[in-house]
């Protein structure tokens, strides 16, 4: 089913102001609502559309080729000028015979899978045109907003003036990418025409990784910013009449370039058709959402592993790092310990402890090594079950002083850390680990980097917790431990409470 998904999700990916406030009531998902209205829905009615995508792969050169195709009817009910909800129905999923490549066959469980996407509701905040955020209701699963995602990413246009070429930075199901839009002029019967041409080569938020490393996201004016391993452009074209969307109809290649010559290679091709139907008063919105937003971005989601799998998974990944490192440590040993920091980002907590307690019969041709192996890379995991089975560790001193020292300093190398992980090291901000001071303070400003934490609780106690270390105006027994304290508030970079502090901390006494 995970595979099945994947394909799904390719033939998502679709070829596909003046801003006054209002009021945000229950369940509305605009935030405000633009006063521009080249694009006018009517409030009170649904309008349905005709949808339709194929994915198309082949091997240029041979006579291999695989087709995949979802249709469906989108209903598009307007709740206000800006607030919208999409509902598909009618859905159907279709494969290609392998018998006979241009044949397409209904797939098995494709019942199960038409009645997940038509049972949830996607509210939108629509902007003149543009699908500005989507509200996905909270136990939708990722897949299918996505698939959601790459309808509206169809709907979504651009108010260009007739004889006019616009250039615009567009988000949708392909990234955030640089679009061309040409007007085709009017017809006698009124309706505008406008070609929309993207180079898939200067989109961002395209790729998605996972790595134990930090980094630090940038942009810049290069116009190639995806990785070159993919060649991909998309050209759609779009006529609106009556003002609002009555066609859609996009096409996007894709050449995998390692194995291209001259276009040849491995290509994929999506088509996507949207075509307006009719408009009704048909109702079908009710307040189940999600009261997050999220962009129209397509959102990657990690493939859902048995836990015994996955354990077995991280104890051939243990093995395989032991028998290279058996002798000497081979040029193979750092990328095997990566790929053993990925396996344990798997485990839960109990697996973790099991995983420790075992590690002497996973290995027992190297068991120092694997020990050291595993113990260097438990900080790098960077999950709340590798935080909470840390965190048990050094409390119940199962492991060496050294080791508990080696974990706190490597707390400031978790490159994502979250509110929950924060709040469990928040304890040792107590002063009896020196390197524990830090080392929180330290995961704490790589969880506040280009945010402002000043409201968020988890942090808020974090630094309660230092200011009591301070004591009474900066006098305490333990002047190591206001130092140290002072420092830690420098790293974190908010004090919130007891500003005071700061004052009296700079003050000479005797």
């Amino acid at each position: 089913m995970a595979t099945l998904r994947k394909l799904l999700l390719l033939s998502a990916f679709v070829a596909s102001t003046v801003a006054v406030p209002v009021q945000q009531n229950a369940g509305q998902c605009a935030r405000y609502c633009t006063d521009d209205s080249d694009f006018t829905l009517s409030p009170g009615s649904t309008y349905t559309y005709d949808y339709e995508t194929t994915t198309v792969t082949t091997v240029q050169g041979g006579q291999e080729k695989t087709q995949i195709q979802i249709t469906a009817q989108a209903d598009i009910e307007v709740l206000s000028k800006c607030e919208l909800s999409l509902r598909l129905r009618g859905v159907t999923l279709k494969l290609s015979d392998p018998e006979s490549p241009d044949y397409l066959v209904s797939l098995r469980g494709a019942r199960e899978f038409a009645r997940t996407i038509e049972r949830n509701i996607l509210r939108f905040s629509f902007q003149n045109g543009q699908v500005e955020h989507v509200c996905p209701s909270e136990n939708a699963p990722t897949w299918v907003t996505n698939i959601q995602k790459g309808v509206l990413s169809a709907f979504q246009s651009y108010s260009v003036k007739p004889e006019w070429t616009t250039r615009t930075i567009e988000t949708d199901v392909l990234g955030k990418c640089t679009a061309e839009y040409h007007s085709l002029g009017r017809n006698w019967q009124g309706t505008h025409t406008v070609r929309k041409l993207k180079d898939l080569s200067s989109c961002t938020e395209r790729e998605n990784y996972e790595t134990y490393l930090q980094g630090s996201a940038y942009s810049s004016d290069f116009q190639t910013l995806s990785l070159p391993v993919v060649k991909g452009s998309q050209e759609c074209e779009q006529v609106i009449g009556d003002s609002f969307l009555q066609t859609s109809t996009c096409n996007e290649k894709l050449i995998f370039r390692p194995f291209s010559n001259r276009g040849n290679g491995v290509v994929a091709t999506v088509s996507q058709k949207l075509i307006y139907a009719a408009t009704s008063e048909r109702r079908f919105t009710g307040n189940d959402y999600r009261p997050t937003t999220e962009p129209l971005l397509y959102t990657h989601a990690k493939q859902e592993v048995s836990s015994a799998k996955i354990e077995e998974e991280t104890e051939m990944a243990m093995r395989e790092l032991c028998d290279a490192a058996k002798i000497d440590i081979s040029i193979s040993v750092p990328r095997k310990f990566s790929g053993l920091i990925y396996k344990l980002k798997k485990l839960s907590l109990r697996s973790l402890k099991s995983f420790h307690q075992k590690i002497d019969k996973i290995c027992p041709q190297n068991t120092d090594k694997a020990r050291k192996f595993f113990m260097d890379a438990i900080p790098l995991v960077s999950t709340v079950d590798s935080a909470r089975f840390m965190l048990e560790m050094i409390s119940r001193k199962t492991i060496s002083d050294t080791e508990i020292s080696f974990w706190l300093t490597s707390l400031s190398f978790i490159n994502e850390p979250t509110p929950e992980i924060i709040s469990l090291f928040t304890p040792l901000l107590d002063g009896r680990y020196t390197q524990g001071i830090l080392g929180v303070s330290a995961l704490i400003r790589n969880f506040c980097n280009g945010k402002d934490c000043s409201g968020i609780p988890e942090v808020q106690a974090a630094v309660n917790k230092l200011s009591e270390n301070l004591g009474e105006n900066c006098f305490s027994s333990d002047d190591k431990n206001v130092i140290l304290s002072l420092k830690a508030i420098g790293n974190i970079g908010y004090l919130l409470v007891r500003k005071m502090y700061l004052k009296l901390a700079t003050r000479t006494h005797k």
